[in-house]
Parts: C-alpha cells; sequence; structure tokens
C-alpha cells in the first residue's frame, strides 16, 4: 500500500489546527486576539476551520443537501440528514434544533456524541 506523502502532510496539519482551534476556543480570546497573541493570520484560522468542519461532515455520514425555496415554517424534510436514512426513507424527524439559519433535525437514534459535535461547529460558526 502506497502512502501518499501530500495526504499525510494534510492529516498532521489537520491535527495541527484542531489542537489550535481547541485552544483557541478555551483561551477565552476572540480569533483575532488568539491570532495576533499566537502569530496567525485570520484568514489561516478559518481556512482550517472551514477544513475541518468539512471533515466532521464527512466523517459522520451525513450529506448536505440543497435547500428547498419555501414559505412555510414547517420543516417537510431536514436540511442535513444520514446518506442511508435518506436513501430508504427511514428518517423519522423527533426534534428539530435551530439556530441562526441552520436547522438540525434528529431523532432516538442520533449519536450523542455526533448532536456534540455539529454544535459545537454551529457555536464556532456564529
Amino acid at each position: 500500500m502506497d502512502v501518499n506523502p501530500n495526504e499525510v502532510v494534510k492529516q498532521v496539519r489537520l491535527k495541527d489546527w484542531s489542537n489550535i482551534i481547541q485552544e483557541r476556543n478555551q483561551s477565552g480570546l476572540t480569533i483575532d486576539e488568539f491570532c495576533k497573541k499566537n502569530g496567525y493570520t485570520r484568514n489561516q484560522y478559518y481556512y482550517y476551520l472551514r477544513k475541518l468542519r468539512r471533515k466532521v461532515i464527512e466523517d459522520s455520514g451525513f450529506v448536505e443537501l440543497p435547500q428547498v425555496q419555501s414559505q412555510a415554517t414547517a420543516v417537510s424534510e431536514p436540511d442535513i440528514i444520514k446518506k442511508s436514512d435518506h436513501l430508504s426513507g427511514k428518517f423519522n424527524t423527533q426534534m428539530i434544533i435551530r439556530t441562526g439559519n441552520s436547522e438540525i433535525c434528529i431523532n432516538e437514534s442520533t449519536p450523542k456524541s455526533l448532536i456534540a459535535e455539529v454544535l459545537e461547529v454551529l457555536k464556532d460558526a456564529e
């Protein structure tokens, strides 16, 4: 099995930036303050934050579906649902969490760890 050195470097950088972002979250500093204090640019921070968010979504088995244009306030189908549930039509929404422009539809089979990860990502996005 060949190991792609570029992929290894990407993985190491993502792990490093995951630690940096966690450190910033725990520091109590704003992103700008943290970046200035530690020699990062704002663009670097947000670039890797986006990369990490995408990786969390990809690794979770969830897929983002295009938003349906509707005037209705009720949600007929979640924007983000588990691929296997979507394909089989089995997803039964039991709770909707709304924050900003995002909605998260969950049911009793949604892992607590996944809900916590998604909420953390949304918190960082605000």
